[in-house]
């Protein structure tokens, strides 16, 4: 065989060999960007408003319909098998080729486990070596609240007397003389049962009685905190930054119980781009005059960070419009939920969409 027969034969099999393994497609990449003063959500250096559809069921003909009526960004949860959501998220870009993606991956309770941030990696890993990488822009990080049970776990208990014993320098004595409780120690405390909780008759606690109830609501807060950063984190560090990452974080303004009272940490956070909540249906009531969840709008952007909130299900007109006009007004993201069999008219979102757009470019410094 002459030389350049062997060459060329080596040439092609390499020309094959590229052929059949197509290139890794190049994420998009999101990041927050200052535009006139407010941060602002940039996807390949274009400013944009973030006014996502998160149906619980989206599939390739609604994302189709959507895509027609303008409105590209599309939450899309990642449930069972990694298979499963190839099939569901290829289906869905094919129908709908421009649509950016928020993926929203459920995470256990707090406390934060090495296996969660493994498994975390495994799935960005998987979704950067596939075709629809390119249109993925972010990750969703659902962390779930802890439950009583959870609550009871071996791991949390150990996370709880560690919490103390560094906020009490590991002086017992400290520890009883703030909770007024001689037999308390580090290695027996518990976290308080919600009986417990709900026998005080006010939502204000005097820490000369209450300082044990308060320590836990803190520590409880802290941790879900530290969870959702370090998950921030792991998005970081595995799509290199050019995805952002958003945290469900601040439900205290709807529902007291939560106590997510250490968002502070978030707000530091240089791996969390999107902190917030979803909407309060008890104070969304038409004529209250008071929209609770878009209230921490202009201080989480003063932390260069941008607020979130979720309209939830069907809506009262005037509710809707005050909504829409408070992040028009500050710059928070909006999310639009479909639920329970009822959809949101895709021209409606359209007409959401095109005015949020637009106020992209507003001074809204005032």
């Amino acid at each position: 065989m002459r030389w350049w027969w062997a060459v060329l034969c080596c040439g092609l099999h390499a020309s094959m060999a590229v052929a059949q393994s197509p290139a890794p497609v190049r994420p998009p990449t999101a990041s927050l960007r200052e535009l006139v003063d407010v941060p602002t959500l940039h996807v390949d250096g274009r400013p944009r408003a973030v006014t996502a559809y998160l149906g619980e069921s989206i599939d390739a003909g609604r994302a189709r319909s959507l895509a027609g009526a303008g409105v590209d960004f599309t939450a899309f949860v990642v449930n069972g098998q990694l298979s499963s959501l190839d099939e569901r998220l290829g289906a869905l870009v094919e129908a709908a080729p421009r649509t950016l993606v928020l993926l929203r991956v459920p995470q256990p309770p707090p406390p934060f486990r090495e296996e969660s941030a493994a498994t975390l990696r495994r799935i960005i890993r998987h979704v950067l070596a596939q075709p629809y990488a390119g249109n993925v822009v972010g990750y969703q990080l659902d962390v779930a609240t802890p439950s009583e049970n959870a609550r009871r776990e071996p791991a949390m208990t150990t996370a709880y007397r560690r919490w103390l014993a560094r906020r009490y320098g590991n002086d017992v004595g400290r520890l009883r003389k703030a909770w007024n409780l001689d037999r308390a120690t580090f290695e027996s405390v518990v976290l308080p049962r919600p009986d417990e909780t709900r026998a005080v008759p006010t939502a204000l606690l005097d820490p000369a009685r209450h300082q044990a109830l308060l320590d836990a609501a803190l520590f409880e807060a802290e941790l879900e905190s530290e969870a959702r950063e370090n998950l921030a984190r792991v998005v970081r560090e595995e799509t290199r930054g050019r995805a952002f990452s958003i945290v469900s974080y601040g439900a205290m303004l709807a529902t007291p119980d939560k106590r997510q009272l250490a968002l502070g940490r978030l707000l530091r956070s240089p791996h969390v781009d999107l902190v917030g909540a979803p909407g309060p249906v008890t104070f969304a009531r038409a004529g209250s005059g008071v929209s609770v969840h878009a209230g921490p709008a202009r201080s989480v952007a003063l932390a260069r960070k941008l607020w979130w909130t979720a309209n939830l299900g069907p809506q009262p007109a005037g509710v809707a419009l005050r909504d829409l006009g408070l992040r028009l007004a500050t710059g928070a993201a909006g999310f639009w939920l479909g639920t329970r069999g009822v959809e949101l008219d895709p021209k409606v979102l359209a007409r959401v969409n095109a005015l949020e757009e637009r106020a992209v470019h507003a001074d809204r410094r005032s």
